[in-house]
């Protein structure tokens, strides 16, 4: 049941995002362009391996997507600690 819950957490979560600025225009969403909505699929991409991994490895392997995505250096925890800024 808390796999359940969890699905309807992050499918609420997805559906806020999307209606966010909802009252600038009615042609889609504003906030979930393309750069945001890749920067949700990576989240939701880590949130799968929340049986696999403890929170704390899931959490900085969405920051180490992130930052491969923008090309920034993830080799030590300096790095890892700038790209999540």
């Amino acid at each position: 049941q808390g796999e359940k819950v969890l699905k309807m957490c992050l499918l609420s979560q997805v559906c806020i995002l999307c209606g966010v600025t909802g009252t600038v225009t009615l042609k889609g969403s504003l906030f979930l362009n393309e750069a945001n909505g890749r920067c949700l699929v990576r989240a939701l991409h880590a949130l799968q391996q929340i049986h696999e991994l403890d929170p704390h490895a899931v959490y900085w392997k969405y920051i180490q997507s992130r930052a491969e995505a923008l090309n920034l250096p993830v080799m030590t925890p300096a790095h890892m600690v700038q790209a999540r800024l």
